[in-house]
């Protein structure tokens, strides 16, 4: 995706993303807006890497300017860096019963798939996005099943597993 593996002197960076679905070469440069002395939109990763901040600056260059990126989806990134093709749902329109076999699925093919939620729920939090590692189902002591879904944090180290009743 980065064209060249080091921090360059001129600080600027060249970067593959696909638009419309077509790779293209976006340059940038390691000048972000701020807000009280801090990147104003992402943040460098805790240990120092600032590949996010300049993720988004190509995405934002590739729509006009930060603006006209307000929010965006994690099926829009996913095209944007890969050029695969890639889907959203939305949980509300499923069945408990449908969402479980679709997840059990595709996680079992390999697929990525990305969650996020807008309020907190189950120990995740609002705003983040999450990776769905792996579902398991199993029979609790009284006789009823429980479905788990194993959740990554990709700012977090460890794992976090929420219920799915």
């Amino acid at each position: 995706m980065f064209h060249q593996k080091k921090y360059t002197h001129e600080g600027i960076f060249a970067l593959k993303v696909h638009v419309k679905g077509r790779p293209e070469d976006v340059t940038v440069d390691d000048l972000f807006p701020t807000y009280s002395n801090q990147p104003a939109f992402a943040k460098p990763t805790p240990d120092g890497g600032w590949w996010l901040p300049l993720l988004e600056k190509a995405y934002a260059k590739v729509h006009v300017n930060y603006e006209m990126t307000s929010s965006g989806t994690h099926a829009e990134a996913a095209r944007f860096l890969t050029g695969a093709p890639a889907r959203e749902f939305e949980t509300s329109y499923q069945s408990v019963e449908e969402l479980w076999v679709s997840l059990s699925v595709n996680l079992k093919q390999n697929f990525v798939i990305t969650a996020a939620c807008f309020v907190e729920h189950s120990g995740l939090l609002p705003g983040q996005g999450y990776i769905a590692k792996d579902v398991v189902k199993f029979k609790k002591a009284d006789g009823k099943v429980a479905r788990l879904l194993k959740m990554k944090n990709p700012w977090k180290k460890t794992e976090n597993i929420a219920p799915n009743n």
